[in-house]
């Protein structure tokens, strides 16, 4: 198409096709080459005043510092690219704009906004067909009710989401609904129906070869064997992914490594802390505070604070512990995600215990209680909530606050 275009002279037919060169080589990771088209696109789209494939460059130029950590940057293309692309009626630019600005919003736990978005790139996507818009889109939206609590509401967009990906012919989707679903049920502790989703999600994706979303099924396995108490398994994953990691790697395959590195080095530490070496925990939680500050991922921010709480407290520093824990604390009732909050709360109650503050702990205790239980009433499914109420992390918390009451 850059070819034809430039024998005959069409200047925005060559901008458009070296604007869609650069997508086509961001989606294949090669970043390098991806930037030097889009740049190629907006030096000719900028002198004609092609709005549309100006808009396509830019958003290019955001999606490389987006998958490589530097959302600032990003954030501000794809902003611009918004703009543009409404200027030039690109609808489907647009709903990719809008798509791009709700994620971000979505990692930093501003869920009410990212929804925001998510709706409007909804309403486009359907009042013009753009199943592509869609299917990103709706996805994203049950990932972003998970974020804020809304459970049912998530199962549904997921499960429409998966449905779209099956009659669209789509893998790269498909795979990516099934990791979400299976961390969904692991949030609320559905682990047989959590396992299943992430088993076959990982299969999926490694059938297709992508990296990243590999590592988020496995991730999310880990995770599951890690509330099961089976530490070899848990490891065994964890163990895959980090030797993955740090295999001799392009930067291309830095797409993302910015983001599930961070739930690598939480789950890497609280199986530790499990195992008793609260000297590795607190090694793994700094590493996570320093890929999740830069990048305002606040819900791993409460992660990688309250591992690190536990591990000082695990080695007997009760007032850094205290510090650490306020501070996750503070975050997670920034953003309101129900795990967060319990376990944090949880964390808290038993620093309390530790300092023989027996009102403080109950007080924690009973907050962590109340957490649960909307989440519990928020269920509609029945054998969800049951089971949800049933897991051991959650009985665990109710017999601590039974203990502190009794005190």
């Amino acid at each position: 198409m850059r070819e034809v275009a430039q024998q005959v002279g069409d200047r925005p037919r060559e901008a458009e096709a070296l604007y869609q060169l650069g997508m086509s080589c961001l989606w294949a990771h090669d970043f390098e080459q991806a930037l030097d088209y889009a740049e190629q696109a907006r030096a000719i789209a900028s002198a004609i005043d092609a709005k549309d494939s100006l808009a396509g460059s830019i958003w290019v130029s955001g999606k490389v510092p987006m998958v490589t950590g530097d959302l600032e940057k990003a954030s501000s293309s794809f902003e611009t690219s918004l703009q543009l692309s409404r200027e030039a009626s690109d609808k489907m630019l647009e709903g990719f704009s809008l798509w791009d600005l709700g994620l971000l919003c979505s990692w930093q736990g501003e869920y009410e906004q990212a929804l925001q978005l998510q709706e409007q790139a909804i309403t486009l996507g359907q009042a013009h067909n753009l199943g592509l818009v869609l299917i990103w889109t709706i996805w994203m939206k049950g990932l972003t009710c998970g974020g804020k609590g809304a459970y049912d509401e998530a199962v549904v967009s997921l499960l429409e989401a998966l449905k779209l990906s099956e009659q669209l012919g789509d893998t790269f989707f498909r795979c990516r609904t099934l990791n979400t679903l299976g961390w969904l049920y692991g949030e609320i502790y559905n682990l047989e129906q959590a396992i299943s989703y992430n088993r076959e999600a990982a299969e999926a994706s490694y059938t297709i070869g992508e990296p990243e979303l590999i590592r988020y099924a496995e991730i999310n396995l880990a995770n599951n064997y890690l509330v099961m108490g089976d530490l070899e398994r848990a490891q065994h994953y964890l163990d895959q992914m980090s030797h993955a990691m740090q295999q001799p790697e392009t930067w291309g395959d830095e797409w993302m490594k910015w983001r599930y590195a961070q739930y690598l080095y939480h789950s890497s530490g609280e199986l530790w802390l499990t195992k008793g070496s609260a000297g590795q925990a607190l090694e793994y939680a700094e590493a996570c505070l320093k890929l999740a500050e830069p990048t305002k991922s606040r819900k791993n921010l409460v992660k990688g604070w309250r591992l690190k709480g536990q591990a000082l407290l695990a080695q007997g520093h009760g007032d850094q512990a205290a510090e650490a824990l306020s501070r996750a604390l503070r975050l997670a009732q920034e953003i309101g995600n129900p795990p967060q909050l319990w376990k944090t709360f949880a964390a808290l109650g038993a620093l309390y215990e530790w300092q023989r503050d027996t009102r403080q702990a109950r007080t924690a205790y009973r907050s962590a209680w109340e957490v649960i239980n909307g989440v519990a009433e928020g269920l509609r499914d029945h054998d969800l909530k049951r089971t949800f109420l049933g897991a051991q992390p959650i009985q665990q918390i109710q017999e601590s606050l039974v203990r502190t009451a009794e005190t």
